[in-house]
């Protein structure tokens, strides 16, 4: 997945080259458009030593004349080429460490899966509920984002041998005292979905019991 985040920068000397690095080290080399309003202070040369380095992605577009911030904003979101785009300003007053969060957790709406899996997510949630005190809309969704530093430390205490690493991650981030959020996710149904939790037989009810027990212990 390519990332491009946008910058207008006009006279931004004592905070760019720290907003820059900052965001290329969260989001590990994302491409950079820096669109300089026609600085006249040390703006102009910090990008272009910034350009020149092997471990960025940087971009320096210099306008002609003053576009003010919102002109120069446009152009930078028509010159990104990322399939994502993320604009900030080049005053580090919104910088990496402002994206609080470290997992979100998808929850399926309008879910497209067979009446057994159903009834073992709503079965785990509220045994989620009983056990932990709090809900979880879809914990079994296979849809996370996890801030890299945290799943390493999710990783080091997941159950060995675990059934359901979803669900186990999101209950240790929460005793952790991690900041989690839910999103909406929407979910299509798959004609071809084969496995054992597909219908009620001895394997789809072993992992079940597996399931359970899992969130029970932690």
């Amino acid at each position: 997945m390519k990332l491009s985040i946008v910058i207008p920068a006009y006279n931004e000397e004592k905070t760019i080259e720290t907003v820059i690095r900052d965001w290329n080290t969260f989001f590990e080399k994302p491409e950079f458009i820096v669109i300089n309003d026609t600085s006249t202070d040390e703006t102009t040369w910090i990008l272009d030593c910034l350009t020149g380095l092997k471990n960025f992605d940087v971009h320096h577009y210099k306008n002609e004349q003053n576009l003010g911030h919102a002109r120069s904003l446009i152009k930078g979101l028509g010159l990104a080429g990322g399939e994502y785009v993320l604009y900030t300003d080049a005053d580090n007053q919104i910088c990496s460490d402002s994206i609080d969060f470290d997992l979100i957790s998808g929850y399926r709406i309008h879910r497209q899966d067979k009446l057994f899996r159903k009834i073992v997510s709503f079965i785990l949630k509220v045994t989620i509920f009983l056990r932990h005190g709090y809900i979880i809309k879809d914990a079994n969704c296979p849809f996370k984002v996890i801030k890299g530093s945290s799943l390493t430390f999710l990783l080091r205490y997941l159950p060995k041998d675990c059934i359901v690493p979803s669900i186990c991650m999101e209950i240790l981030a929460r005793k952790a005292g991690m900041k989690c959020i839910e999103i909406p996710v929407e979910h299509f149904p798959y004609k071809n979905r084969t496995g054992s939790l597909q219908s009620i037989n001895k394997k789809s009810l072993t992992m079940f019991w597996k399931s359970f027990l899992e969130v029970i212990r932690l």
